[in-house]
């Protein structure tokens, strides 16, 4: 990924990134990987990678 972003520094074709969120990690996985697949069917889609960042728990507080 740092010699993508280097190549981005130095003016080469950009790079196309699809975030996908969402609560259920096996179901980001799997659609990761389909979107995957899909993008590189694309003529002059290279370099195709999924990279899935799990994030930590979380706590969500509503005060009344």
């Amino acid at each position: 990924m740092l010699q993508d972003l280097i190549g981005d520094l130095a003016g080469s074709p950009k790079p196309v990134e699809v975030k996908i969120f969402g609560h259920q990690q096996a179901e980001i996985n799997a659609l990761a990987d389909k979107v995957a697949e899909k993008v590189s069917a694309v003529p002059g889609a290279v370099d195709v990678a999924t990279s899935v960042v799990e994030s930590g728990p979380q706590l969500m507080m509503h005060v009344d």
